[in-house]
């Protein structure tokens, strides 16, 4: 997640240093959060405080004392929106106008978003220039599988990658990578909500629900 700017007018993001242990791993981008007791983390259970704004690899670096420090810088600008890659699906089967994908990190919420082309399958079909968008009508998911209905095109194939831009305000999560986005089912329970997406950079901007720390 890369820091953009915040809502209250900011155009640098306000830093704080927290104590961390020496051994913890972060990397810079990542969601931070902390428990009650003050402890420091992409995974704990606690309160999300903003992003890191450096790595912590938790181990000795003679050109980075801070590698194994005891202190972590932490973005906690209020309202602040970041930059993410949009979420990216693989269509296991398609046709004129629906795709099938796996259905890991996507909500059956997406209906008004667009899918754009990024990449085709090695021998596929479609037609369609990358770049090409086409509006999700609707999504289904069963048995770990989701079925895009989009506006109808060329045939999509197999292989074919699409990213996924939801529409303004879409509620998604913080990806189990703990920097990206996901649709739905991330086990990071910290919100991200869809501000804008481009169509051209296939980039989104989200704001992070988190608590503030004065």
């Amino acid at each position: 997640m890369k820091f953009l700017y915040g809502l209250g007018g900011a155009n640098i993001p306000v830093i704080k240093e927290f104590e961390i242990s020496k051994n913890m791993k972060i990397e810079a981008g990542g969601v931070i959060r902390c428990t009650t007791d003050g402890v420091l983390s992409h995974s704990a259970v606690g309160s999300c405080i903003g992003v890191a704004a450096e790595d912590h690899s938790g181990k000795e670096d003679i050109l980075n004392k801070r590698a194994n420090g005891t202190k972590l810088r932490v973005d906690i600008t209020k309202d602040a929106v970041y930059s993410v890659p949009a979420p990216r699906v693989t269509a296991v089967t398609g046709t004129k106008n629906s795709f099938t994908c796996a259905a890991t990190g996507i909500s059956n919420n997406l209906s008004n978003g667009y899918v754009v082309l990024v990449q085709k399958g090695e021998n596929s079909e479609n037609t369609d220039s990358v770049g090409v968008r086409r509006r999700i009508d609707s999504v289904t998911i069963s048995s770990g599988t989701a079925t895009f209905n989009v506006t109808s095109g060329a045939k999509i194939s197999q292989g074919d990658i699409y990213a996924i831009i939801p529409y303004v305000g879409f509620k998604g999560m913080v990806a189990e990578d703990h920097k990206n986005f996901a649709c739905t089912g991330s086990s990071v329970v910290c919100n991200l909500y869809v501000i804008r997406g481009d169509e051209k950079t296939c980039e989104l901007e989200v704001l992070l629900e988190k608590d503030y720390i004065a």
